[in-house]
């Protein structure tokens, strides 16, 4: 699955930390995925310990050694609580024996992700598994243009690579492949001490890709029809406006050396992207006072999102073995029903005010478009009312100049039209308002009277 290098919005908004029903993209058989959760963990936020960003640090709990018989793995049933939701009972689970838990709820209140599980299941060889959050990621550029006889404008301060915003949302442009997202992004945030990354294997996750469609073609219709509009105003004021947006879902298979040991992982990566890029153009009048458009502000804004996922890592050498039980005991990772509908409740509360302050900043955008067109259709009138008057006094010049040639006079009437008589003359004016001329000293037929332009 390819993405587009240069396009521009969300996208998708996964507001509840709490497992959906996907289907096992790994094709285990395993049925219903209850890891399809949101969340909104910072894959680039390096400050959160060493390797493993879902370690913590903060309750790793050792479970007991059950003895198990020869060839088979014992669980231990657990039972994560909230401390946001009152130490409320919220996930349980079935951990391998000898294995300890980290990671839990966390709540983020001013992102628009507001609660997300952070968790992985940790055994003694480096094995884990991850419960990995979804992410937000959004990026712009803006080019001031050049308006005529104006000197070039700085366009605004962006945030820098790499910044987490008060949402939630990563300053991130769309990458090419997912392929690129693993290797540049994923990797150094999540393994930052893993060497000689190699994919071995990707495959498309199907089934994954369905359910996306699903969640997101309305959306993404919606998106489009939104696009077409803009581009008709756009195109009214003689700008261009450009939108795109799709879909990916692939599963990795990658090894690697971390510590002098080799492992092998297990990574989904699946999600969505919407860009949009606005080309205005600038009307405005140059030195010789002729109407000109140059090329105005332009922006190009991105929005994609990865979908939460469970991540499975072993030593290369047990991995075949590993992989159903770490299989298992991700699918094990259930919400309660009374924590799962109390978080049901609060995240339609916040997505209809969401959903307000939206539609807000829409009918601003609207505005400012129309203040836009507005502002250039004044200039362009201002332009036409100084052509005009400059013609109409370049006529005059030249009827004045050949005028002066024929030693005649220019005069103005009382009903504004314009009379040419000869230098020296008199001018009358008759009972119907007519203008007449007469010599110099001549007295004016009757009815008559002098009239001085």
């Amino acid at each position: 699955m390819t993405f587009p290098k240069t396009t521009t919005a969300l996208l998708a908004t996964t507001l509840l930390a709490t497992p959906g029903f996907a289907q096992n993209p790994l094709g285990n058989g395993g049925g219903a995925n209850p890891l399809d959760r949101g969340g909104s963990n910072n894959p680039l936020d390096h400050g959160q310990g060493g390797g493993n960003p879902l370690d913590n640090g903060g309750h790793g709990n050792n479970l007991g050694n059950t003895p198990a018989p020869a060839g088979f793995v014992a669980f231990n049933p657990h039972t994560l609580k909230d401390p946001g939701m009152d130490n409320m009972d919220a996930f349980t689970m079935l951990v391998p024996d000898g294995w300890r838990v980290n990671g839990g709820v966390r709540w983020k209140p001013t992102e628009i992700e507001f609660a997300q599980l952070v968790l992985s299941m940790v055994g003694p060889r480096g094995e884990e598994v991850a419960l990995l959050p979804s992410q937000m990621y959004e990026y712009t550029e803006i080019d001031m243009g050049q308006l005529p006889g104006m000197p070039p404008q700085q366009p605004p301060q962006l945030p820098r690579l790499g910044s987490r915003s008060r949402e939630g949302k990563i300053f991130l442009p769309v990458p090419n492949s997912t392929s690129e997202y693993l290797l540049d992004t994923y990797f150094p945030a999540n393994r930052p001490a893993a060497r000689n990354v190699r994919i071995i294997e990707m495959t498309p996750m199907t089934q994954m890709r369905q359910q996306l469609e699903q969640q997101f073609r309305p959306m993404m219709n919606n998106a489009r029809q939104t696009g077409q509009q803009l581009q008709q105003m756009a195109q009214m004021s003689g700008g261009q406006y450009f939108t795109d947006n799709g879909l990916f879902a692939d599963l990795f298979k990658v090894q690697y050396v971390e510590n002098g040991q080799s492992f092998i992982e297990l990574i989904p990566v699946a999600g969505f992207w919407q860009a949009d890029e606005n080309r205005m153009m600038n009307t405005g009048i140059d030195q010789f006072g002729n109407l000109v458009q140059t090329p105005g502000m332009r922006t190009l804004q991105q929005n994609w999102w990865v979908a939460a996922g469970q991540g499975y890592r072993a030593p290369a050498d047990t991995f075949a073995q590993a992989k159903p039980m770490m299989v298992n005991a991700a699918l094990s990772v259930k919400p309660t029903p009374h924590y799962q509908a109390k978080m049901i409740a609060l995240a339609q509360k916040i997505a209809a005010i969401r959903h307000k302050g939206h539609m807000d900043r829409m009918k601003h955008q609207q505005a400012m478009h129309e203040l836009r067109m507005k502002t250039n259709r004044e200039i362009f009138e201002m332009h036409q009312d100084s052509v005009r008057r400059a013609d109409e006094a370049r006529s005059r010049q030249n009827e004045q100049f050949i005028a002066y040639i024929r030693d005649e006079e220019i005069s103005v009437g009382p009903d504004g039209k314009r009379y040419t008589h000869p230098q020296g003359s008199k001018l009358f004016q008759g009972p119907g308002g007519q203008i007449g001329y007469g010599p110099e000293g001549g007295e004016p037929p009757s009815g008559w009277t002098p009239y001085n332009p």
